[in-house]
């Protein structure tokens, strides 16, 4: 699979922290969300045929909204951060 000058998801102009203020997760209080955009990411990937059946992968330029989100449980004190 070859992926070349592609934007992955809604482009630049939706990656901002206020494009996701209405992330809810159930049972879970959102403490903060950050968003950056990535451009011009290469990745050759040769081992997704043992996971995937795909011999390889090919990103070439590509661009995405890297995002970045912290929860906590209720009444529990932990921190869960999320890196997508």
């Amino acid at each position: 699979m070859s992926c070349t000058n592609a934007t992955i998801g809604a482009g630049p102009r939706f990656c901002l922290s206020l494009t996701f203020y209405l992330l809810v997760v159930f049972g879970a209080e959102i403490t903060s969300i950050h968003v950056n955009l990535v451009n011009n990411y290469n990745s050759f990937i040769g081992l997704l045929f043992l996971v995937t059946n795909t011999p390889f992968a090919n990103f070439i330029d590509v661009r995405f909204c890297n995002m970045t989100v912290s929860y906590t449980h209720l009444g529990q004190k932990d921190n869960i951060t999320i890196i997508a």
